[in-house]
């Protein structure tokens, strides 16, 4: 499966659901320190943090803030080990008690994000390495997101970006 043949809202909202389905608890991972859940809540907590309104802190430059959101708009993925700017460096404590609760959380945050910016057209929300970002700038971090993280875990093949 090439996950570019998708709609970025295809990929988050049909795409990611079905394949989140295959995922176990000892599915192995290709690379990372994060367990299974870590990963679902994790990428959880990313479409959490995309509909807060509370001010927090952008790492990035002011001056390279529009390179960076550059990289939302092309096919080259995330590097494999890539610690998000204000993260640990070891995985977070679990904050759900199981794998199929955690992944019932992504569901609803996937939605609570989209009812979010359906109701906030025009907001815009702050991202630690974009800066303020609208909802489709973070609809297509959250898209770039999701195929790294699933690719980590083999529910996406790796596609290499020259193959894009």
């Amino acid at each position: 499966m090439n996950p570019y043949d998708y709609s970025p809202r295809a990929l988050i909202t049909e795409i990611a659901p079905a394949l989140l389905a295959q995922l176990q608890e000892d599915t192995p991972r290709l690379w990372g320190k994060m367990s299974a859940q870590h990963m679902v809540e994790h990428v959880s907590l990313l479409f959490y943090i995309s509909r807060l309104e509370s001010p927090r802190h952008i790492f990035t430059p002011e001056e390279l803030i529009e390179k960076a959101k550059r990289f939302l708009w092309n096919e080259k993925p995330f590097r494999q080990n890539t610690v998000g700017p204000g993260l640990p460096e070891e995985p977070m404590p679990l904050r759900f008690s199981s794998l199929d609760e955690a992944k019932g959380r992504l569901i609803d945050s996937i939605g609570a994000y989209y009812q979010f910016f359906e109701e906030n057209p025009d907001k815009k929300t702050i991202h630690p390495a974009f800066g303020y970002l609208n909802m489709e700038e973070w609809e297509r971090f959250h898209y770039k997101h999701i195929i790294h993280h699933f690719t980590q875990f083999s529910l996406i093949e790796m596609i290499a970006p020259e193959q894009v």
